[in-house]
């Protein structure tokens, strides 16, 4: 399917790149790695399974608590990505040798923005563990080809002008009621 986040990869990161800029990722398997990452920086994040030739997106979220203690309560909680993926649970279709699951963080300074973007990716792509605004949980990851960030880029756009419509249709009746 077109719109699995694990086949846009390649835009989901070039976009985070050009709006963000470069950022860190962390390997985040185990609670030693979990407190490697920031305990003073929120914002959005995407978990992604990394094979070392490719990335694939399985979770977009976002958090105003720091991401250190947002990913601990992911590994410690049985709904948690990490706990998913440490406990056999996500993906069904895993390589014999398990992928590491890393987290890319975002540090965004208005939640506003984080939320947005949170949106935007989700309704745009399916993400394979999200469930708020993107469906079911798929626990099969599209391992099948990635495409190019300028053939994804299209569809991405529609999306994100379609929810920026939305916004500015609400503040216009909002402005002609003042």
């Amino acid at each position: 399917m077109a719109s699995h986040a694990e086949r846009n990869a390649p835009f989901i990161f070039w976009c985070v790149k050009k709006i963000w800029g470069d950022q860190s990722s962390y390997q985040v398997n185990k609670p030693e790695d979990i407190n490697k990452t920031p305990n003073n920086q929120s914002g959005m994040y995407i978990f992604y399974l990394d094979s070392g030739v490719h990335q694939y997106p399985i979770y977009v979220g976002i958090t105003g608590r720091n991401f250190r203690q947002r990913f601990k309560e992911h590994h410690d909680n049985q709904t948690g990505v990490i706990y998913k993926c440490n406990n056999g649970e996500f993906p069904k279709n895993q390589p014999p040798v398990r992928l590491p699951l890393i987290a890319l963080v975002v540090p965004i300074h208005y939640p506003m923005q984080s939320k947005l973007m949170e949106s935007v990716f989700l309704e745009a792509f399916d993400f394979c563990l999200n469930t708020e605004e993107n469906g079911n949980i798929r626990l099969i990851v599209d391992t099948d080809q990635q495409f190019k960030p300028e053939d994804s880029k299209h569809n991405f756009d529609i999306t994100f002008g379609n929810v920026m419509k939305e916004i500015q249709d609400v503040y216009n009746r909002y402005d002609k009621r003042s």
